[in-house]
């Protein structure tokens, strides 16, 4: 917990309320994964000995993150838990519409999610590795 605790504080800017100065965890940790059809964010993280990044989700919030695994035949947008996902039935990229809806736990059978994945210490999965330093 200590670790933890020391790491968080460490990391953590006190004096700005500006967000996104420098992200914490490391970039370096993350990788951005295209999850099978209906598996969740947190499943498809898992499967690789990885955890789902939140903080992460912004970025893979657009029509450009989807290139980089599949082709768009239409892009639309929803508030809904499951997005930014490709839905296989239809081609159509959604986006989440509302920041506080990105979530790891949401699936559906239809749908390949863009999720965050970031590495961690085994037995201490708060810390990715080389964010204890």
């Amino acid at each position: 917990m200590l670790q933890r605790m020391n790491a968080y504080i460490q990391h953590q800017n006190f004096c700005s309320f500006q967000r996104g100065l420098t992200k914490w965890p490391l970039k370096e940790a993350v990788q951005f994964v295209f999850a099978e059809k209906g598996q969740s964010c947190k499943d498809a993280c898992w499967s690789l000995n990885r955890i789902c990044e939140p903080v992460y989700f912004p970025e893979l919030n657009s029509k450009e993150s989807f290139s980089n695994f599949t082709e768009c035949k239409s892009v639309a947008h929803s508030s809904n838990i499951y997005y930014p996902a490709y839905d296989t039935n239809t081609g159509t990229c959604t986006t989440q519409d509302e920041r506080l809806l990105f979530s790891c736990v949401g699936s559906m059978d239809t749908l390949q999610r863009l999720c965050p994945c970031r590495n961690y210490i085994p037995g201490q999965s708060a810390l990715c590795i080389g964010c204890e330093i």
